[in-house]
């Protein structure tokens, strides 16, 4: 699991990692009610090798990356 910036949309952030062929999980979903968790992320990565996890979060790096300039762009 891992945290993110509060400014980053963690579902539109699962959405654009997955049309570049990430698999993540929106955090977000778990819990309820006042026990809410996130935003942060899920990240399976048990029948991936060494290069493909790294290649993976270089690309969730550059979709978060991404999200933020054009919600700064929005601002």
């Amino acid at each position: 699991m891992i945290s993110l910036p509060s400014a980053v949309d963690e579902h539109q952030l699962v959405k654009t990692a997955r049309r570049v062929g990430v698999g993540i999980y929106p955090l977000g979903d778990y819990g309820s009610g006042s026990r809410r968790i996130g935003p942060g992320l899920v990240l399976g990565f048990a029948s991936l090798g060494p290069s493909e996890i790294a290649s993976g979060i270089e690309c969730l790096g550059q979709c978060i990356t991404q999200l933020l300039s054009v919600d700064h762009e929005r601002r």
